[in-house]
């Protein structure tokens, strides 16, 4: 047996924007064995109306780990005085749906890691700990659905945009991982 990964991307521009998407398994699936969600934010509003420039994210295990932490209330600043550990930020929401028996077999919040860099002595000034720096290890989720499917249904809602009243643009990755019968070589065996 070989996995394989099926990758769709979903560009993400208006405030609550809701996505349906459609991933074909291949044939020769055995079954679905996990799933990744990743992503890179592109544009993020500034409160004057602007936009800023571009930021990569990296990501993993339903999150994305990057510097864009908004304000989310005028106390913010006393509040991070006095307590180091951040408020994780919710940009999202997935889910999966199998034809078949498994029905709606994954769904996930994507949240941001505003918390990688906790405890670490080495961030200092205007350097910041990323999931890249740190070597955070991205592994999929492990969902084990058989492989008589042959379309998934995705849905995912934008809730970033939503809670924060802005146009957020990002692009959101879902990796679906099979596992698909090998080719044999020789023909008889």
């Amino acid at each position: 047996m070989k996995e394989q990964v099926l990758i769709t991307a979903l560009k993400i521009t208006k405030a609550g924007q809701v996505k349906t998407f459609q991933v074909r398994i291949p044939k020769n699936a055995v079954r679905i064995i996990g799933i990744e969600i990743g992503g890179r934010l592109i544009k993020s509003p500034r409160r004057d109306g602007t936009r800023s420039e571009a930021i990569d994210v990296a990501s993993g295990n339903g999150t994305i780990a990057g510097e864009f932490n908004p304000k989310l209330n005028m106390h913010a600043e006393a509040i991070k005085s006095l307590m180091p550990f951040k408020r994780n930020v919710l940009f999202g929401e997935l889910k999966l749906q199998s034809c078949e028996e498994a029905n709606i077999f994954y769904a996930a919040h994507v949240m941001s890691d505003e918390n990688i860099g906790m405890g670490d002595f080495s961030k200092k000034g205007n350097w910041d700990a990323h999931v890249f720096t740190h070597q955070q290890k991205t592994e999929e989720d492990i969902v084990i659905v058989n492989g008589d499917s042959t379309i998934i249904q995705g849905i995912y809602k934008d809730r970033i945009g939503e809670l924060n009243k802005m146009d957020y643009q990002y692009i959101m990755n879902v990796y679906v991982w099979v596992e698909v019968e090998a080719e044999r070589k020789g023909g008889n065996t």
